[in-house]
């Protein structure tokens, strides 16, 4: 069996000093530039703003941990907050939200956004403001899914792990099978 190394893999490394935070948003952003314009599933991020970020994010089990986030309600400071509409495409966050709060706890350091469609109405990300996300396994192909940047990025091992609307999703390095880390709130029960 293939040893899956997602966030807590990485987690673990940060915490052991066999890795820095620094160095794994240099290896991001390296792998960003090499594989995303083929594929289009980052459509913003910032190492300086990231960088700035590492030490409110020194604490928590994640502590340092690069993390990208779904360019859908998921404000961070300083970020571009589109929803991937043009109607939006010059807006910054000005705050952030209480799920980008929590995130930064964790010890996660957002770095940037992954590809959406427009307000998320459709089921593949092709949003006018951004272009077309490909599908890594035929890139004649648009990419299925509000979280289709997220998906994407998850196959092509750009980063470890990276936001899909309400729950965290951490990669492989391998395009194999997305390993996710549910963070999500348990839903309301009903009455029955």
């Amino acid at each position: 069996m293939v040893k899956i190394k997602d966030a807590t893999y990485w987690a673990q490394q940060i915490h052991k000093g066999d890795t820095t935070s620094a160095e794994l948003l240099t290896l991001a952003e390296k792998k960003i530039e090499a594989v995303n314009p083929t594929y289009n599933a980052v459509v913003a991020y910032d190492l300086k703003h990231a960088q700035a970020d590492l030490p409110k994010t020194k604490k928590g089990y994640f502590a340092g941990l690069p993390f990208p986030l779904k360019m859908l309600g998921q404000d961070h400071t300083g970020l571009p907050s589109t929803a991937s509409s043009k109607l939006f495409k010059d807006n910054i966050a000005h705050s952030d939200d209480n799920y980008i709060k929590a995130l930064l706890a964790a010890g996660l350091t957002p770095f940037g956004q992954t590809n959406a469609p427009e307000f998320g109405f459709k089921n593949i990300s092709d949003a006018a403001l951004y272009g077309d996300t490909r599908n890594v396994w035929n890139s004649a192909y648009y990419s299925g899914g509000s979280s289709g940047g997220a998906d994407e990025r998850a196959w092509r091992h750009l980063v470890r792990c990276g936001a899909v609307r309400s729950c965290g999703a951490c990669f492989l390095f391998e395009p194999k099978p997305v390993a996710l880390l549910d963070i999500r709130r348990p839903a309301a029960r009903s009455g029955h």
